[in-house]
């Protein structure tokens, strides 16, 4: 290696730390916990591992799976240049909502869901330029973030915990939201939609797009395949590897957490044959980039030959500063033009 590019390499580290220090700096967890009651509401058993594993079984046999959303159109209310999900309850996570940009007679579709902590505004620069690219694009807004989170925290910390059960619960809601939107934008005409996700945004939209046939494609960066490793071995949820060790094992966590690693699907991504994009950072503290390596073997051997896989040389964080963005965003383009002409 040369000494610019050992010097670049340092310059990228360097960054990426100091703009997740702030994030890292914020976060908290509670204490272990399997959080069956979480997952099922009313439910009174054991609360256990054993009993988180059994609960996720009984909901995946039911029809349509743990992320089941029944059938038909879902009913969507837009108020100014937002689509609300109608008929869903209050809860603490605030109402099921997406951003619109673009036009709705647009040909193809962009579903954009955020990492975890994102501030939501700092993906309307990418929903407008593919709008400005011909793209009818729906910016998710996940529960506990922007205009559903109930406080001023930086962190969502309901979202991603040492709950394991109220984990699942939280992105199982966001995938049933994902599909939800996703039938919207492709009913009644011949819309193609691709479903974009960074970081646990793309572990959200990969399993929206394995098991929901309204997504056509799939954009997945800063991502993993194994969900339990990521947040086992990332720097900013070591505070949630802190809570676990010494009450379960690595092992105890990839068998409850398996419902949520893409790695799960790689059966449904073969069946279907869906393209992917899969961006890769190289210097990735969060989501180690082995993982995603491991997911994109993992697809081609199933027999997905097109599946395509970038890697960036820079961190998890600059992934979405400049000049990297600019980067990802071509390339995002680029595919959906070329799979969806």
């Amino acid at each position: 290696m040369s000494a610019k590019l050992a010097y670049l390499d340092r310059w990228i580290d360097q960054r990426d730390r100091a703009l997740g220090a702030v994030i890292e700096r914020a976060r908290q967890t509670d204490a272990y916990t399997p959080g069956v009651a979480d997952l099922i509401s009313g439910y009174s058993g054991e609360n256990s591992l054993a009993g988180l594993e059994a609960a996720i079984r009984r909901i995946s046999g039911q029809e349509g799976g743990i992320f089941g959303v029944g059938e038909g159109e879902p009913q969507i209310v837009i108020r100014g240049r937002t689509a609300f999900i109608d008929g869903h309850p209050p809860t603490a996570a605030g109402q099921p909502q997406a951003r619109l940009f673009g036009s709705r007679n647009a040909g193809k579709a962009l579903l954009v869901v955020p990492h975890w902590n994102a501030r939501i505004d700092a993906y309307v620069p990418l929903c407008t330029v593919c709008a400005l690219a011909g793209f009818l694009v729906a910016l998710v807004v996940p529960p506990f973030h922007g205009e559903r989170r109930y406080d001023a925290r930086l962190v969502a910390n309901e979202y991603v915990s040492a709950n394991l059960g109220r984990t699942v619960a939280a992105v199982r809601m966001t995938v049933q939201e994902v599909r939800q939107f996703a039938r919207w934008l492709a009913a009644g005409s011949t819309r193609r939609v691709t479903a974009f996700g960074a970081s646990l945004g793309s572990c959200i939209a990969g399993i929206a797009a394995a098991v929901e046939p309204a997504i056509r494609s799939a954009v997945l960066v800063v991502t993993g395949g194994d969900f339990a490793y990521a947040v086992w071995n990332g720097a900013a949820t070591s505070h949630i590897r802190e809570a676990l060790e010494g009450r379960i094992t690595f092992q105890q966590l990839q068998s409850a957490w398996n419902v949520l690693a893409l790695n799960t699907y790689v059966p449904e991504f073969a069946a279907s044959g869906i393209p992917m994009l899969v961006v890769s950072a190289r210097q990735d503290r969060i989501v180690l980039p082995e993982n995603a390596s491991d997911f994109v073997g993992r697809v081609r051997l199933a027999g997905r030959n097109s599946i395509q896989h970038v890697t960036l040389r820079c961190g998890h964080y600059t992934a979405g500063t400049f000049p990297f963005n600019i980067f990802v965003i071509a390339r995002l383009i680029g595919f959906i033009r070329r799979e969806h002409p």
